[in-house]
């Protein structure tokens, strides 16, 4: 089966506008460290290794097992998606306090999971799954920035604004 869902999806360049938004909006805001980096320059390169590593996850949970799961019904997609993105966590954290256990973390994974399948849907692009992913970093004004401009990305992706 040819995939449908691709790095840049179904409009190319268009796709770079959302990791354009996430690195203007955590550059500008920065980023708090120990190592005494520039707080800036932290947060664009946070925000880089956040969006390689969500690349290879994105491609795999909305890339290869959405396009994967056929004509199955989007929410159906969605959940599955989900669940098995909030097990594969088991993996990667030592535990899950940071989000008050494993069963929000699984709730979040499951709720989280549809706004991507939704961007994928939408854009065909594993890039801007990947980089909704990667606002989640941190909760702060850099995210709800980013939020903002991500839905109106989302809302206005199949627009045209300059007539033929």
């Amino acid at each position: 089966m040819k995939q449908s869902i691709t790095l840049l999806g179904d409009k190319g360049i268009k796709s770079l506008l959302f990791p354009a938004v996430l690195f203007v909006c955590y550059g500008i805001y920065g980023m708090g460290n120990d190592y005494e980096v520039n707080r800036h320059l932290w947060a664009l390169l946070f925000c880089a290794f956040a969006l390689v590593y969500n690349i290879m996850e994105e491609y795999a949970w909305r890339g290869y097992l959405i396009d994967s799961l056929g004509k199955l019904n989007v929410v159906f997609k969605s959940i599955l998606s989900g669940v098995f993105w909030s097990v594969w966590h088991l993996l990667v954290f030592n535990n899950f306090d940071q989000y008050g256990g494993f069963w929000i973390f699984f709730a979040f994974c499951i709720v989280f999971s549809f706004l991507l399948t939704l961007a994928v849907f939408r854009t065909k692009s594993i890039l801007v799954a990947a980089t909704i992913h990667a606002f989640i970093i941190q909760i702060n004004l850099a995210a709800l920035m980013c939020v903002i401009l991500f839905v109106l990305l989302l809302l206005t992706w199949n627009k045209q604004w300059v007539r033929k």
